[in-house]
């Protein structure tokens, strides 16, 4: 059954700012992830993995040398992905002080009245 009493209360603070950290590590990382990841398969299957060209990368019989290769090269995205990864981490953080700052204030007028 549905509690009428808290059905139009927003999520709590907490969890708003928790979800948008996360979001800005996943956005600011998943370059890297992408790079590592495809350089970890490659190794593991004892294929040869740069930017100069494709190679061959046979894994159980299918041709991936070109899939890794563009994994590979979307690491360059972090030269995008890491300033604004930046600026969005300065933002929440601005963000987070002025929500804290300003539940104190209130906090401190409750008490004091």
């Amino acid at each position: 059954m549905r509690d009428f009493a808290t059905a139009g209360r927003a999520k709590p603070i907490g969890t708003i700012f928790t979800l948008g950290f996360l979001a800005i590590i996943v956005f600011t990382l998943m370059p890297l992830a992408s790079a590592l990841g495809a350089s970890w398969v490659a190794s593991s299957h004892g294929c040869v993995l740069n930017e100069a060209s494709v190679h061959p990368c046979i894994i159980e019989g299918t041709d991936y040398g070109n899939t890794l290769l563009n994994f590979m090269m979307m690491g360059w995205f972090m030269l995008f992905t890491l300033p604004l990864g930046a600026l969005a981490f300065f933002v929440w953080f601005v963000a987070l002080i002025v929500v804290l700052m300003r539940r104190r204030n209130v906090m401190d007028r409750r008490a004091a009245s």
